[in-house]
């Protein structure tokens, strides 16, 4: 066994034998058994559709998952080849539009439920005026998207990004994997965070991919709110991260926020883990929610 790079709550190891090469897939900290079902549920689906690598065998105690091993290429910018970013679109359509009949709906739909769930342990006292501004606005879209999502919601990945999606290295066909953030909510989720980081009519070349054909004016809407979501998502996941440590004020992080010469949210990684880096990261993504805002009300 051979260990190959992983993510935060995972390990992975490359395994070659008589039958050729596999991925063992294992956490580095047991969950609960529901979580671990959930998973294997979700890469069960997946493999099938061939959307995902295939499922070779696996171990509940130790919740480990053995995979088909895929060789990869290196993911193409979008101006230097466009096929497999359209090509990712396509399989999350159909891993979107797989019925899930064995997952209960929410109480509160996803994303908005990582964003309520863990404000409601924020010291509000502190955070910067804008902040909470964001989070009000937060809860006007989801009143606005939630009969919607009573309706139309899904099981969706929930940490969309290049780094979860492989490229077969002779075919390029994309194969989907870690399944471990997957939630019920808006599957246009999935599309502004795969797309954050392209130009905007690039995400709308995309969109429309995903959707097979031009975008409707709900369906526009629709993904520019949850656009706005996505990017306060990053915002409360970085400030949750900084929170406890950070030593800027509320009136310094208010400053920053108004400041006209700031970074993109975008150049702002989890590269730099020192709490106050990660508030910044935070006040810089609500700067880009607020210059969004107007256009997509």
């Amino acid at each position: 066994m051979t260990p190959i790079s992983g993510g935060f709550e995972n390990n992975l190891w490359l395994v070659s034998d008589a039958h050729g090469k596999h991925v063992v897939r294992a956490p580095k900290t047991l969950k609960t058994e529901v979580h671990f079902e959930k998973i294997l549920s979700i890469t069960k689906l997946a493999s099938s559709l061939r959307v995902a690598p295939l499922l070779k065998s696996y171990d509940k105690k130790r919740q480990e998952l053995c995979l088909e091993y895929i060789d990869t290429m290196s993911w193409p910018t979008y101006q230097d080849n466009q096929a497999p970013y359209r090509a990712t679109m396509k399989i999350l359509r159909i891993f979107h539009e797989t019925p899930q009949a064995t997952h209960n709906k929410p109480k509160t739909y996803a994303p908005f439920d990582f964003i309520f769930n863990l404000t409601k342990g924020f010291d509000q006292t502190r955070m910067p005026k804008q902040f909470l501004e964001a989070l009000e606005k937060i809860n006007d879209i989801y009143e606005e998207l939630r009969p919607w999502l009573e309706k139309n919601a899904v099981l969706y990945h929930g940490d969309f990004h290049k780094g979860n999606v492989l490229l077969e290295k002779t075919t390029g066909h994309p194969f989907l994997i870690d399944f471990d953030c997957v939630a019920y909510g808006h599957p246009y989720f999935d599309i502004t965070k795969f797309t954050l980081t392209l130009a905007q009519e690039e995400r709308l070349e995309l969109f429309k991919s995903y959707l097979g054909k031009k975008p409707s004016k709900e369906q526009l809407r629709h993904f520019r709110l949850v656009d706005l979501v996505t990017i306060v998502v990053i915002a409360v996941n970085r400030y949750h991260w900084g929170e406890k440590e950070g030593k800027l004020s509320k009136t310094e992080m208010e400053a920053i926020c108004e400041a006209k010469d700031n970074p993109s949210f975008l150049k702002v990684t989890f590269a730099d883990p020192s709490p106050d880096a990660r508030l910044k990261g935070s006040i810089y993504a609500i700067q880009e929610f607020f210059s969004r805002l107007e256009s997509s009300f």
